[in-house]
């Protein structure tokens, strides 16, 4: 039996398998089933379909429509389909809702989507206790921090200087 198939009991030969969820037919006279593509979605009936909405992707072997999220820059859901990000905000892959520059900081152009994007307001510095989300590093302290009543661009965090 193929992968990604079923045949039913008795089955002669490959040609009487069927495709199973996450899977389907490219072409209606192989007899075998391929795993259904990033952006598309499987729900078992031998056919691929796009997701629904434009800006969707979906992972290899989707099986519903459920599966389908958001692309970078854009926010959502499966049902209410994919927005562009606001200035202000970044929209990583599969955001449902926007996700808000840090304090002190914004992002003048929509569709954002890294964290990087955020560039500190003016009289704000990044602050050196600051770290990346995308780095997957803890962020500790503030991400904007104000210049310091000296004017000097020397970088503090909560235990003192750097």
């Amino acid at each position: 039996m193929p992968a990604g198939s079923v045949s039913p009991p008795g089955a002669t030969s490959a040609a009487q398998c069927t495709c199973v969820a996450g899977f389907w037919r490219r072409n209606t006279s192989h007899s075998f089933c391929v795993q259904c593509a990033h952006g598309f979605y499987c729900p078992g009936d031998e056919r691929a379909y796009a997701c629904p909405y434009e800006h969707q992707t979906s992972p290899p072997g989707a099986t519903s429509p459920t599966a389908c999220h958001c692309t970078e820059s854009y926010f959502g859901t499966p049902t209410t389909g994919c927005a562009l990000c606001p200035a202000g905000a970044y929209c990583p892959l599969n955001s449902t809702t926007p996700v808000p520059c840090p304090s002190n900081s914004s992002v003048l152009t929509p569709g954002s989507w890294r964290p990087s994007d955020c560039k500190c307001d003016a009289g704000h510095v990044r602050s050196a206790s600051w770290r990346s989300p995308t780095a997957h590093v803890e962020t500790h302290g503030h991400f904007a921090a104000p210049l310091p009543s000296n004017g000097s661009l020397a970088q503090h965090t909560a235990s003192g200087p750097m």
